[in-house]
């Protein structure tokens, strides 16, 4: 068990243009779910975590904490041509019963998205270069 969340929305691949079908993307956050097993969630679903558990499943950025909405960038692989793509999860803020997921949807990786986002996934993390990190660093 990994207590992920995974996402059901289709995405388009920015590389071969293939469409996936709904929970087929690969998208996921690990241990975002605080219960022991997986969860697949579509938007609209609300998750039972705070703000910690946000800041526990991705790294903050410089514009970290965030205020009603958190934008994340998250990996997530084409099944089609199984390269790594770039995902942009917004959750709202739900007060005391967690956060809703908003949207998902599948972005090109550039400057000025890394400007405006409050986190990203280690995983995706892993993968930049350091002119992509400086954007994220304190400043």
């Amino acid at each position: 068990m990994s207590n992920a969340i995974w996402y059901t929305p289709a995405l388009t691949c920015r590389d071969c243009g293939h469409t996936t079908p709904p929970r087929e993307s690969r998208l996921r956050s690990a241990a975002l779910n605080p219960d022991p097993s997986d969860r697949w969630v579509t938007p609209g679903d609300l998750l039972d975590v705070g703000l910690l558990d946000l800041a526990d499943a991705f790294e903050p950025s410089a514009l970290w904490p965030p205020g009603p909405t958190v934008r994340a960038l998250e990996a997530w692989t084409c099944p089609g041509c199984r390269t790594t793509q770039v995902a942009l999860v917004i959750f709202a803020d739900e007060s005391d019963a967690g956060w809703r997921l908003v949207s998902v949807e599948s972005v090109p990786m550039t400057l000025e998205l890394l400007d405006g986002v409050h986190c990203v996934s280690q995983g995706l993390r892993d993968t930049m270069y350091p002119e992509q990190l400086a954007r994220l660093s304190p400043r």
